[in-house]
């Protein structure tokens, strides 16, 4: 999980040409260990349980939520969004790739 949530902050740059992004992906690789050693420490203190996880899109997630249940969501909102999201993640980690469709005018 501390690797994910590291993520965040350098995938961003991964595949970018430039003095800033090699220099910001150095400084992350030189500061790795210690950089994900306290991100891991703060996560172990975490008090806050998850009570359910949804693997999968928004959208489809919709179809179990109780209509009086609150909700607040950021789906995709342009064709391509989850494909352009997914990029860093692909290029960064071995990982299964999800399964989404992307925005259509019917989905909007």
């Amino acid at each position: 999980m501390a690797t994910l949530m590291l993520g965040t902050r350098f995938l961003q740059y991964i595949g970018k040409d430039g003095v800033y992004y090699r220099r910001t992906l150095a400084a992350t690789q030189e500061q790795w260990p210690r950089m994900h050693e306290k991100t891991a420490t703060k996560l172990r203190g975490l008090e806050t349980r998850l009570g359910s996880f949804f693997a999968g899109d928004v959208r489809d997630y919709l179809d179990q939520v109780p209509s009086e249940a609150p909700l607040v969501m950021f789906p995709p909102f342009y064709s391509g969004d989850y494909t352009s999201q997914f990029a860093p993640l692909d290029a960064a980690f071995n990982w299964p790739d999800p399964t989404f469709g992307e925005l259509d005018e019917a989905g909007k």
